[in-house]
């Protein structure tokens, strides 16, 4: 995978400079170039007449704003990267994608800020909205600042033997090469009847599941050797979200990567998507391969 341009969307809270953190850590790695990007919101021009307040107000918080995107560009300079900096007046999801297309960048770095709740049903997450439309990789950092200027040691890959997942790990055996990390394998298994998530397999069907499940994961496991890596495969029992973040928890792991199936619309409502929920829940940054990207 060629990481040459990574854009990193801030709005100067504690998580965004978490992910300039991590940003520059790629920077170095792979030797590319940082875009930062800040978006002015924009809802209160759409507001209520009785809400709405005059233009020059707006005009000064974005002015305040690239005042402030400026020093961290120039911070970030005074460290030897390369450094653009732009601010829009575009929803954040949309500034963030015409940015991307801009530069044609290859990564997306942006820091979470754990919503959670109703807070998350009625705020929603920038991060999560981003991945589900995005046609590049998406790293969400969750870490503090101090822990995201830590190197990645070690990385964990989430495989269901999908095409998905094979591009996923893909990604995942390039980036620890670069970054001289260890990389383990989970497979979380869940058996169940095709088409009936909820409803278990017969015994019989389970073990056969489980042993085809167990040589798939040995296939994977030499790939991952035969790339001169190091790390462990295994299998674990249950719902993959709640697998991988105990995972992160346990091992100490300071990134997941992981593909997306491109679920949309009804589909994504009643399924959901397990990216979206390891982003919630995982300890570590997680490394979201959307389907667009795999695609591309």
């Amino acid at each position: 995978m060629d990481l040459n341009d990574i854009v990193v969307a801030v709005d100067f809270s504690e998580p965004s400079r978490s992910a300039v953190e991590r940003a520059k850590l790629l920077a170095r790695s792979f030797g590319a170039k940082l875009h930062l990007l800040h978006a002015v919101p924009v809802i209160p021009y759409a507001a209520p007449a009785e809400f709405a307040m005059p233009a020059s107000v707006w005009d000064s918080v974005e002015e305040e704003a690239t005042k402030h995107l400026d020093e961290w560009a120039k911070e970030v300079e005074g460290e030897g990267f390369t450094v653009t900096r732009n601010s829009s007046r575009s929803a954040p999801v949309d500034a963030i994608h015409d940015r991307v297309r801009e530069v044609g960048a290859q990564l997306i770095v942006m820091g979470t800020h754990g919503y959670s709740g109703l807070k998350h049903a009625f705020l929603g997450s920038v991060a999560e909205r981003t991945l589900r439309t995005a046609e590049v990789p998406v790293l969400a950092v969750k870490e503090s600042r101090e822990d995201a200027a830590k190197p990645i040691r070690r990385v964990l890959a989430a495989t269901d033997f999908s095409p998905t997942a094979q591009v996923a790990l893909d990604v995942a055996i390039d980036w620890c090469r670069a970054l001289k990390a260890e990389l383990n394998l989970v497979h979380a298994f869940f058996p169940s009847v095709p088409g009936y998530v909820e409803l278990p397999a017969p015994a019989e069907a389970f073990l056969a599941l489980r042993e085809a499940a167990q040589e798939s994961l040995a296939k994977e496991d030499v790939r991952i050797r035969d790339a001169g890596l190091t790390g462990v495969a295994e299998i674990r029992d249950g719902g993959a979200s709640r697998v991988i973040a105990d995972e992160t928890t346990e091992h100490g792991l300071d990134l997941v990567v992981i593909g997306t199936h491109g679920h949309t619309g009804l589909a994504h409502v009643f399924l959901g998507s397990v990216a979206e929920r390891v982003v919630r829940e995982a300890s570590c940054s997680v490394l979201v391969i959307p389907k667009r990207a795999q695609e591309s």
